[in-house]
């Protein structure tokens, strides 16, 4: 599974809740991959980062604490 997370300046736009606090969508991102990759345990993933330009942050691996940190 590779995971493509937006970086653009619009992810620091405080209109989403976690928890019943204001955070901004960035915030709510890592909250849901977090979730979603403590459950992905056999599977192999990578994240790409993209804003103006896409980067290749980890390539697949089943090292899935590192993706999450990442």
């Amino acid at each position: 599974l590779m995971l493509a997370v937006d970086l653009s300046g619009s992810m620091g736009t405080e209109d989403m809740q976690v928890a019943s606090q204001l955070v901004n969508r960035l915030t709510v991102v890592k909250h849901v991959l977090g979730d979603f990759i403590d459950r992905r345990q056999g599977d192999r993933i990578g994240l790409i980062l993209f804003g103006t330009n896409a980067y290749l942050q980890a390539p697949l691996t089943f090292d899935l604490a590192t993706v999450q940190r990442l």
